[in-house]
């Protein structure tokens, strides 16, 4: 069932569920709970999800930042970034060689499963939403340790909002009901009462009922008060947790950090191909590389199963 007239309530505890500023002078934060409000439906209108950053209270965007940086520092720094290194390389793959894939005698043979027609279809724009992810800043951890979740909104997370509402326009009307760019121009916000630091505002969209939301004004800023009865004991839980993750055993994830470069590597073969007899000729490497031996023969079938070891 639709809850269409509690997004902006839900838009603000979205935040926390976002991993993936600069130097401007920032805004005086809206004086009204509505205003508020009204300024976190008109930043996602725009595919600016780091509204939904500026709306938080410095306290809460210093926790959010906290945790972040103390999870990239509990993962194996060449680990991650070997693992975003064959990362890249699939989406570049995707991204250059689409003739190549779609011709893939394997392909070819799966025509009626894989749904060529779709495929083709929607292929460019969601490479093109993996490309984004790809180039992030988290990609890096030496980055994931120091940036800002507000900066990766402002950036990484603006684009990846803009590049998923142009794949919504794609996705056929019966497999998308509830399309949030349409609802967001249907949202109206009107005040109920004020009174001091506490408001209550009224919020309708999609034709739904309207629903009374109470908002409480923190560190100057307004903020829904489910939002501020259930943060510090989530972000205290979720807090904790990340503190006791075990720091990553060098020694153990080596073997995974030399698969990943030897995967990558494999992967480099078919990113250099020119032909789509070089481009299967890598592809197999890969298989071979990722299944521990034998690849695909020529022509894609599978490859003969190995004898087990006594």
């Amino acid at each position: 069932m639709k809850k269409v007239v509690a997004f902006v309530a839900v838009a603000f505890v979205a935040t926390l569920l976002i991993s993936c500023g600069g130097g401007k002078k920032k805004a005086a934060p809206p004086k009204t709970a509505v205003g508020a409000a009204k300024a976190v439906v008109d930043g996602l209108q725009k595919n600016k999800p780091v509204v939904l950053w500026d709306a938080l209270p410095a306290s809460y965007q210093k926790d959010l930042d906290e945790i972040l940086h103390t999870s990239a520092g509990k993962v194996d720094p060449e680990l991650w970034n070997a693992g975003w290194d064959v990362f890249a390389k699939l989406v570049t793959i995707a991204k250059t060689k689409k003739e190549m894939i779609l011709a893939h005698p394997m392909l070819a043979k799966n025509q009626k499963a894989v749904k060529m027609d779709e495929l083709t279809k929607n292929w460019d724009v969601v490479v093109d939403l993996l490309d984004s992810i790809a180039k992030c800043d988290l990609a890096k951890i030496e980055k994931a340790k120091t940036i800002s979740v507000g900066d990766v909104m402002a950036t990484t997370g603006a684009e990846l909002m803009a590049k998923m509402q142009k794949l919504s326009q794609v996705i056929p009307p019966e497999q998308l009901k509830d399309d949030p760019w349409k609802m967001l121009k249907t949202v109206k916000i009107t005040p109920v009462k004020a009174k001091g630091d506490m408001a209550t505002i009224k919020i309708e969209a999609g034709g739904e009922p309207a629903k009374e939301f109470e908002f409480v004004k923190e560190e100057g800023k307004w903020i829904p008060m489910e939002l501020k009865a259930v943060w510090k004991r989530e972000i205290t839980e979720l807090k904790k947790k990340v503190t006791e993750l075990p720091k990553p055993d060098v020694k153990k994830n080596q073997q995974m950090v030399s698969m990943a470069k030897a995967l990558g590597n494999a992967l480099q073969t078919v990113v250099d191909a020119k032909t789509q007899k070089d481009f299967e000729t890598g592809l197999n490497q890969v298989m071979a590389t990722f299944g521990g031996g034998g690849g695909m023969p020529p022509g894609g079938g599978m490859p003969p199963p190995t004898p087990e070891p006594k």
